[in-house]
């Protein structure tokens, strides 16, 4: 019997820099404290008022976080609240401290001081209650004795500002954020506006949430918005006077602007084997607006009822390989596409596939190329195929033809032992000097021969450096272009000779760009090669030519000797 026991967690929560602070709020408004909060098992959540309980407080708590709410606020509920968070783990308190302003109470004791027939100065004190604000200003009105009515004799024309100018504008919305944007208030109550005040609430409640307060700038981004959600914003300017009309926004719903992806189609299982598939499958018709950015695969055993993710990482590709698989079970497969709105619906799944070793051709060996040709001879190297058919490669074959104008007149010729060979590289012998030839390479397991990789181009064998006009002092000596260009154009020949008395070779040419040149000022027998350069940098020496004695083609006539001797002649 196993006993799985939760690991505990001491109690935290977050403050944010609002509550830090004091909070000010204006009497008539709610007090709204909303503190996030976490702790395994879930804390105990205990809200308390100067050492006792909080009178006509709302208080919501769950698992991640605790809110108190207290409606329309007094000058009585200002003061110091203390949350206290308990589990087995430990405990975790916080204060928090609340300031609620309201009207000032009456001036004490109003009296004249002086008088004169035009004029009189009154004086008194300041009022008991100043509603938790700095009394700013004071209004004095009058009436005559005869009269009932009070008019206005001095006042300050100071107020708090009014709405900012709207529309307030709900701009790249997502699921958990948006954009606000509003401009300042035509009437700023004759004091410099000292900030914003941001707040939200579902249209579905009455009650607002404080999301910024003292922000300077015109715009700003609301985040933590819950998917699906409808939300109205409202803004309103502060000056010294306080806090101004509100400007509030048109319902918006917090969703993405883009949509899950379409499935996939047509999942396709091949390359079977006793553990493993591979799958593959065509990208959905639509990407719903966001790039796919994940493919899961998954597989369901035919014997059982529930599908099973295959891919751990993320597939970028559309192909997996599913392995871990029981021999001889059958399978199917569905594929879901993954975007930044989510995961789409599964495509159609696959047919059912027993997992078992199945045995195929190869593939075309790989990367096929010339190595070096002579008169006679090519000589050719190649890479396995990236696909053996499920069976080890057991050796290769090559092929040569003849080129044709028409393809089924052609003939090949196999060049290589009838058992195949088992290295990668070849040279075919034997063959005609400038005869153009096609080449094909086949892999070979225990089910057939593969299909055939062609060597690129027609190919025809050449010799080494031909050695032409030898007289006593110079040599003209030719070449063919190598086969293999290295795919841009040969910039030029360098060519090098050596005397047959030595072992060190000396250039003879640097930057040469016939394919012939005629050499001078030779003494004795002499070899050349040459090289090929393209903007890549020198390929490979061409074969050594003869050696050759710098002399001319026919020997000067030898000492004349008398044959006949008579009295008057010789």
């Amino acid at each position: 019997m196993v006993e799985i026991i939760e690991r505990a967690a001491e109690p935290d929560l977050e403050l944010d820099l609002e509550l830090r602070r004091t909070l000010v709020v204006r009497a008539g408004c709610s007090i709204r404290l909303f503190i996030p909060i976490k702790g395994r098992p879930t804390p105990k959540v205990t809200w308390t008022k100067q050492g006792g309980p909080v009178p006509r407080a709302v208080i919501d708590s769950t698992e991640s976080f605790t809110m108190l709410i207290i409606p329309e606020c007094s000058r009585i509920d200002a003061g110091k609240y203390e949350l206290t968070l308990e589990n087995s783990a430990g405990k975790k308190s916080a204060d928090i401290h609340v300031r609620v302003l309201d009207s000032p109470g009456p001036p004490l004791n109003l009296k004249p001081v002086k008088m004169d027939k035009e004029s009189i100065t009154l004086q008194w004190e300041m009022p008991l209650i100043d509603g938790g604000a700095k009394i700013t200003n004071y209004v004095i009105e009058k009436r005559e004795s005869t009269r009932k009515a009070f008019a206005t004799a001095v006042t300050t024309l100071l107020d708090r500002p009014g709405p900012p100018v709207g529309p307030l504008k709900v701009s790249d919305v997502t699921a958990d954020n948006c954009v606000l944007t509003w401009a300042p208030p035509v009437d700023d109550g004759g004091a410099k506006i000292e900030g914003y005040v941001v707040e939200k609430r579902e249209s579905s409640r009455l009650v607002w949430t404080n999301v910024v307060s003292d922000l300077q700038a015109t715009q700003f981004k609301v985040t933590k918005l819950l998917k699906g959600n409808e939300y109205i914003f409202r803004v309103m300017a502060v000056n010294k006077y306080g806090l101004g009309e509100a400007l509030e926004s048109d319902p918006t719903i917090a969703d993405n602007p883009y949509v899950v992806p379409d499935p996939p189609e047509n999942p396709e299982v091949t390359a079977i084997t006793k553990d493993s598939m591979v799958v593959m499958w065509q990208a959905p018709k639509s990407d719903g607006g966001s790039p796919i950015t994940n493919y899961n695969v998954e597989r369901k055993d035919k014997i059982g009822l529930r599908w099973v993710k295959c891919n751990k990482r993320r597939v970028k590709d559309l192909q997996f390989k599913a392995t871990g698989l029981v021999v001889g079970h059958e399978y199917e497969f569905r594929v879901t596409a993954e975007n930044a709105a989510g995961v789409s619906a599964p495509s159609v799944s696959s047919q059912f596939f027993k997992a078992t070793d199945g045995l195929y051709k190869p593939g075309a060996p790989c990367n096929p190329r010339i190595l070096d040709t002579t008169k006679s001879s090519i000589t050719l190297a190649w890479n396995k195929p990236v696909y053996d058919g499920g069976c080890d490669i057991t050796g290769y074959i090559v092929e040569t033809c003849i080129p044709s104008k028409k393809e089924d007149e052609e003939v090949w010729t196999i060049v290589t032992p009838k058992g195949g060979l088992l290295a990668t590289s070849f040279t075919i012998i034997n063959l005609k000097e400038n005869q153009e030839y096609k080449i094909n390479i086949s892999a070979i397991n225990s089910e057939g021969i593969g299909e055939a990789a062609s060597v690129p181009g027609s190919v025809k064998p050449g010799g080494p450096v031909k050695v032409e006009e030898v007289t006593s002092d110079s040599v003209t000596i030719s070449w063919n272009p190598p086969e293999y260009d290295g795919g841009c154009t040969i910039k030029n020949y360098i060519v090098e000779k050596r005397d047959t008395s030595t072992t060190n070779w000396m250039v003879v040419s640097p930057n040469l760009a016939r394919t012939k040149i005629k050499i001078g000022r030779l003494n004795t027998g002499s070899e050349y090669q040459v090289y090929a350069e393209n903007i890549v940098g020198i390929g490979k020496v061409s074969k050594v030519s003869e050696g050759h004695i710098a002399r001319d083609p026919c020997d000067p006539p030898g000492t004349p000797e008398a044959t006949r001797i008579t009295k008057d002649s010789v």
